[in-house]
């Protein structure tokens, strides 16, 4: 038996339980999926994910051997899971712990009021240590 639950917003639904599920016990009844490891399509260059402030800030509050198995664990091949790209927002984002701008003042078209100061506090020693 297999049980299922919905959360859904906008509903009463949070946690509810549905109709249970009954195992199969005839898989040949249920849809395949055959893998011709033989055929490729395209060559995966590598997988990442992203920096955000949040997560930096939240690694900066581990003690230093903590941050080395964090770091370990996303970009090592050997040991973690070998990340090869991440991205970095630009300004504010959804995982920001607040909203700001690099370039706040939209009377500064040369950018002289430019800065990455509160990227420097968390964000670019995370990045670095990676």
């Amino acid at each position: 038996m297999i049980r299922q639950f919905l959360t859904a917003r906008d509903s009463n639904n949070r946690l509810t339980e549905q109709g249970q599920l009954n195992e199969v016990d005839d898989a040949t009844s249920l849809p395949s999926v055959w893998v011709d490891s033989s055929i490729k399509f395209q060559e995966i260059e590598g997988f990442g994910a992203a920096f955000t402030e949040s997560a930096a800030t939240t690694w900066l509050g581990l003690d230093s051997e903590q941050r080395a198995e964090v770091i370990k664990a996303y970009f090592s091949e050997a040991d973690g899971h070998g990340y090869a790209f991440c991205r970095v927002h630009m300004n504010s984002c959804d995982f920001a712990l607040g909203n700001y701008a690099h370039a706040a003042n939209p009377n500064d078209p040369l950018l002289k009021e430019f800065s990455i100061a509160r990227d420097r506090q968390a964000l670019i020693p995370m990045i670095k240590a990676a």
